[in-house]
């Protein structure tokens, strides 16, 4: 879990006050040394002796849009217990983003629905990223299942097209008649590298929420 800047955000992966487990290995340490840098606070960051960091590598295709491959199972931020998770370091924050690739494996499901339930408790605005990815899930309906499951507790659900389309049974996104309605219409440009782009969005959107 992260808490980001003056405590007022909570991420699972992000900047800000890390509670999480990296490896005790080359790219932990560099991880580590980099939130650092960054005066990110990262003194509850915890480097698990037995797991490697988890790497993800994006490719770009050819109309920019990307492709992931993950490597390292179990990877060390897999392991964060509920036991772990520190109430205190939740309360102090104003918005608590979350995803659903947590609840695919415990321990780390577990952990993470604690973690919403203090967030709720402490009245926390919850804010909600469903991340498809369907190579890590072991089905369709398990995906559903997951992405569903904690989707009724978000205050704000930052979603994109394809998953709006899979949560609906494979349906125009762009059809009114569909379940989710209110589009805004964005700003045309050729797209280079979408890398982090939703997640710099919804940082922009919640960090005006709480302006």
């Amino acid at each position: 879990m992260v808490m980001r800047g003056s405590s007022r955000f909570m991420f699972p992966f992000c900047s800000g006050k890390k509670h999480q487990y990296v490896g005790a290995d080359e790219f932990g340490y560099m991880l580590a040394d980099i939130l650092k840098q960054n005066d990110v606070d990262n003194s509850h960051l915890r480097f698990h002796p037995h797991a490697r960091t988890a790497l993800a590598f994006v490719t770009l295709k050819k109309n920019s849009e990307r492709e992931f491959m993950l490597s390292c199972k179990p990877s060390a931020d897999k392991l964060l217990c509920e036991d772990e998770i520190e109430a205190r370091l939740i309360k102090k924050t104003s918005i608590f983003h979350y995803g659903s690739i947590s609840l695919i494996e415990e321990p780390f499901r577990s952990a993470h629905l604690v973690a919403i339930d203090f967030a709720e408790k402490y009245g926390c605005v919850l804010s909600y990223d469903p991340i498809l990815r369907p190579s890590l899930r072991p089905s369709s309906e398990t995906a559903l299942k997951g992405i569903m499951s904690v989707c009724d507790q978000s205050d704000i659900t930052k979603i994109s097209h394809e998953e709006v389309a899979f949560l609906i049974g494979g349906d125009d996104p762009y059809d009114n008649d569909v379940e989710f309605k209110g589009w805004v219409a964005g700003v045309k440009d050729e797209a280079v590298d979408t890398t982090g782009a939703s997640f710099s969005f919804a940082g922009g959107i919640l960090n005006i929420l709480t302006s």
